[in-house]
């Protein structure tokens, strides 16, 4: 009674995996197109062909059994791949996507390596040892292999990062982004004051110039110094006699230089020719006494 029991759940649960194979064929394309990298691309790719190798042994195994495969919805793959879908959702291929692919698919793989194996362990206690234990091995063997390739996808290797770390490095580089550029806010709004600075003191400065060379101006000036001095006739005459004291005042200090270097000149000659007159007088002295 108990092997009889232990029989038909092993097959109920055959039948169960039957249709969770079948939802996967079904899902594993849409994950393959979503896929960025070309590694979990290929992976994904090959193991759907195993995956229908898995579903066409599961019948094989119903025809040796020599029963019917009656359809059996599995719940648990159904919540699997809605969940996927829900990870996956509203994301750009990215590293991170990527990532979520490969957290949706090693899900599904440990749901059916757990599945298999329990299979295999029923098959062996029913006394299935042969073609339909050996089966259920090979399911459970690319189920195994699959998952490996997924996590080594995953992590990465010696000689390569995995996308784990690729997803890693793009969110840290998205944060970095918006402090940088909060920090060259107020570089760049210093930049714009100056730039006005130097441009208004550019400005004013040939305003300046323009005032100062420009001969509209100028004749404008004196037009109207000119207009100013016809009008006002004692102001021009008040102008003159100022100009006038400071041309004689300017001129007062180089006639006393001249007057004293005459002076100078003067006693020079005297002091000279007192002393020609002294000497002219010790000769003639001397001329007389060699006389005597």
């Amino acid at each position: 009674m108990k092997t009889h029991d232990l029989h038909k759940l092993f097959v109920d649960e055959l039948a169960d995996m039957y249709d969770s194979e079948l939802q996967i064929i079904d899902s594993l394309p849409k994950l393959i197109k979503l896929a960025s990298l070309k590694d979990l691309k290929d992976s994904l790719s090959k193991h759907l062909l195993e995956t229908k190798n898995q579903a066409k042994r599961i019948k094989k195994i119903f025809t040796i059994l020599g029963i019917p495969l009656n359809k059996k919805p599995c719940k648990a793959m159904q919540g699997i791949i809605h969940e996927a879908e829900e990870i996956i959702k509203n994301k750009p291929k990215s590293a991170t996507l990527d990532a979520a692919i490969i957290s949706a698919a090693q899900k599904v793989e440990h749901y059916e390596i757990a599945s298999y194996g329990t299979l295999r362990s029923f098959a062996n206690h029913l006394s299935l040892k042969g073609e339909i234990a050996d089966l259920l091995q090979s399911n459970l063997n690319e189920e195994g292999t699959a998952d490996k390739k997924l996590t080594k996808i995953a992590d990465g290797t010696f000689f390569s990062s995995g996308v784990n770390s690729e997803a890693a490095k793009s969110q840290t580089a998205s944060k970095r982004k918006p402090a940088a550029s909060s920090s060259r806010t107020p570089k760049t709004a210093s930049k714009a004051k100056t730039t006005t600075g130097r441009s208004t003191k550019a400005r004013k400065a040939s305003t300046a110039t323009k005032d100062k060379t420009s001969p509209r101006t100028a004749t404008k000036k004196t037009s109207t110094i000119s207009k100013r001095s016809v009008k006002s006739p004692a102001l021009s005459s008040r102008t003159r006699a100022k100009t006038t004291s400071t041309v004689t005042r300017a001129r007062q200090p180089s006639a006393l230089n001249h007057h004293a270097s005459r002076s100078s000149s003067a006693s020079k000659l005297k002091s000279l020719l007192s002393h020609g007159n002294k000497s002219s007088s010790k000769m003639k002295s001397g001329f007389a006494a060699g006389r005597k």
